[in-house]
């Protein structure tokens, strides 16, 4: 398969991951205010206050993470995935004899076409070892040296 539909596969990949978490938090959040709501009704006295602190706990949570989620959706959205890449930036498709990995965000291990990638950000230890490297070059992480392959 051609590179360039290779990481517009990898894109959608990593963007249908976020997008899924997105809508896990969504539903959480109604459940948990389903949950809320239905504590207000069946209890009383201090049961009934510790079962709408722990409903409010879970929604606060399940918010942050549904914030998280969008604000790493907004960084995917600002990746072109048809551009050429060269060297390793942000949207790149870094291949290493050592794993595929996608400079975009933490969005953890994916199959595309039968091969296992790494979405993972340029703060991450890797993503910053292999900022700006080009095919040929070499970085370490963990004591280990990293040949890249190839760069798109």
């Amino acid at each position: 398969m051609h590179r360039k539909n290779i990481k517009e596969e990898v894109y959608s990949a990593c963007r249908a991951i976020i997008i899924q978490r997105i809508e896990t938090c969504e539903q959480a959040i109604k459940e948990a205010q389903e949950a809320a709501g239905s504590e207000t009704k069946s209890t009383a006295g201090d049961k009934h206050e510790t079962g709408r602190a722990m409903a409010h706990l879970e929604q606060e949570k399940n918010a942050r993470q549904l914030s998280e989620a969008q604000t790493l959706l907004s960084v995917l959205n600002r990746i072109d995935a048809e551009e050429k890449c060269d060297e390793a930036v942000l949207g790149s498709v870094v291949r290493t004899n050592k794993g595929n990995f996608f400079l975009s965000v933490s969005a953890g291990k994916f199959l595309v076409n039968g091969e296992v990638y790494f979405a993972i950000s340029l703060q991450s230890p890797a993503g910053a070892a292999m900022l700006n490297c080009k095919k040929e070059d070499e970085f370490r992480l963990n004591n280990q040296v990293f040949l890249i392959t190839e760069v798109f």
